[in-house]
């Protein structure tokens, strides 16, 4: 099957000379990914057929979209891939504030951050990770964690 006839099976062949112009052949058809097909400014409807008949292609129809695996690397049995964002932040004057406050009262004033900040990013439905011993109780407290 080349690009033609599978664009015209969706009924989105007037993508054949974007396809072309990016050329996209049957060989690099499976590795596209939504961000691809956004960059060839394909809209999000057309973009969810193509991806969906993609995942049929592979024979994939749970319904989600998986970027292509890096070359080199083979599939393992319940391995999941997943986007994630790995962010640090370098809290600047830390030190210094550090050696001016006591252990407990820095613990709780970097607590309260982490919360602000974990409550921030789940109001964009993601999660970050605080370590048990730095978890609050409800009450306001410091968690011990157990060793």
């Amino acid at each position: 099957m080349d690009i033609r006839t599978w664009l015209g099976s969706l009924g989105l062949d007037q993508y054949e000379a974007v396809f072309r112009e990016h050329q996209i052949d049957t060989d690099i058809l499976l590795e596209l990914t939504d961000q691809h097909l956004k960059g060839m400014g394909v809209p999000l409807g057309h973009r969810l057929r193509m991806l969906r008949a993609i995942r049929q292609l592979t024979g994939d129809a749970s319904g989600t979209a998986q970027p292509a695996a890096p070359a080199g690397l083979a599939a393992q049995d319940g391995a999941e891939r997943r986007h994630m964002t790995v962010m640090f932040c370098d809290l600047v004057g830390l030190t210094a504030l550090t050696a001016q406050l006591d252990p407990e009262d820095m613990a709780d004033l970097i607590g309260a951050f982490q919360s602000t900040v974990a409550a921030a990013v789940a109001r964009f439905d993601g999660h970050v990770a605080i370590p048990a011993r730095m978890r609050t109780t409800p009450s306001g407290r410091r968690a011990q964690a157990s060793r």
